[in-house]
């Protein structure tokens, strides 16, 4: 679409005219498939499209954040079936790869692709589900509303409607928060036995050798006692012993 009001660095989600306001493209994390889920459903990143630049002008590449830059939707026929399908792929150089966004009269937006050309759109098939065909369904008719702010769907020519679309409805995260990776570091147990400070060995030593030498004192002064006792008691016993001259009266 010329002068397209696309941002490549913005989100987009996209809705369908047939599917109703409230379900959305979106990728799935089980195979390169597109699909129709309930808006707000799931991690959310697989419901944000980007519209990657290309080297030919106007031409965008189809992506979701779920499935990250490297990969975009493709055009081809799988092997053994004659439908041609939308699928997500590497990123590469190739038609079927670049998307061009036009206007339907409704103001609703058209996606067609530059391998299948002008006449064959993306859309809904008979099934419900996302697919390549062609003519004026309702099925083909897109609208995109910038995740986080507002979008004007097309700009070829007229005013359009603007959807507001709060970053607060849909998770945008990708991943999980990382967890902390285990160690093999040995759990650290409190240490109760902690030797004792400098201070505390020398005043423990200075009160031994105080307690010590009061012992000592208390043993000297205990043996003088007793020697002194042993001597008094030998002594009463020596002068009890002693006989004294019998005097005599004359008569």
């Amino acid at each position: 679409m010329s002068n397209s009001p696309i941002d490549s660095a913005a989100k987009y989600i996209l809705t369908n005219a047939q599917t109703g306001p409230n379900v959305v493209l979106a990728s799935t994390f089980k195979n390169d498939s597109l699909v129709f889920v309930p808006f707000g459903s799931g991690s959310g990143s697989d419901q944000l499209w980007s519209f990657g630049t290309t080297k030919r002008q106007n031409r965008y590449r189809l992506q979701t954040v779920a499935k990250s830059e490297f990969n975009a939707v493709d055009i081809s026929s799988y092997s053994g079936q004659n439908s041609i399908t939308a699928h997500f792929v590497a990123v590469e150089e190739n038609t079927g790869q670049f998307w061009a966004l036009d206007k339907w009269d409704d103001g609703s937006v058209r996606i067609t692709n530059d391998f299948t050309g002008p006449d064959i759109r993306l859309g809904v098939d008979s099934n419900g589900m996302p697919g390549i065909l062609g003519g004026d369904s309702k099925g083909s008719h897109w609208t995109l509303s910038r995740f986080g702010g507002t979008v004007q769907t097309v700009s070829v020519s007229g005013t359009v409607s603007t959807i507001i679309v709060a970053p607060t409805t849909l998770s945008t995260s990708v991943t999980s928060a990382p967890t902390a990776e285990p160690t093999n570091e040995p759990t650290k147990i409190p240490d109760h036995t902690k030797k004792l400070s400098t201070g505390a060995i020398v005043g423990i030593s200075v009160g031994g050798v105080v307690a010590l030498v009061a012992i000592i004192l208390i043993i000297i002064l205990w043996r003088k006692k007793s020697t002194g006792s042993t001597s008094l008691q030998n002594a009463s016993k020596q002068d009890a012993m002693t006989s004294y001259p019998v005097l005599s009266r004359d008569n």
